[in-house]
């Protein structure tokens, strides 16, 4: 995709967080949202995307924090009410686009 986006200046690549393996994808999806606050969504995606082992929570939040997040302030952000409804957002999306 980095070829792609460096090919055509104009495409755009836009992300949705569709957490659809339980509870740790929940919390990475949360994460990854709570990161884009602290504008480091990329960073974080592409790190957490690096991982060789299964994502859990302890593996998330210790990619923010080499993904320089403030990783307080991310959890702190996780609770917020915009984050869930952002995710029940894209849920809509994927059910209306028949993605399961």
């Amino acid at each position: 995709m980095e070829q792609a986006v460096a090919d055509d200046p104009q495409l755009k690549i836009v992300y949705k967080e569709f957490p659809i393996l339980g509870p740790d994808s929940v919390f990475a999806a949360k994460a990854a949202l709570a990161a884009d606050k602290q504008g480091k969504y990329a960073a974080f995606h592409k790190a957490l995307y690096a991982t060789k082992t299964r994502v859990t929570e302890a593996v998330v939040l210790k990619t923010a924090a080499e993904a320089g997040l403030d990783v307080e302030r991310m959890k702190a952000d996780m609770r917020q009410p915009d984050i869930q409804a952002l995710i029940d957002r894209n849920t809509e999306l994927a059910q209306a686009l028949r993605i399961t």
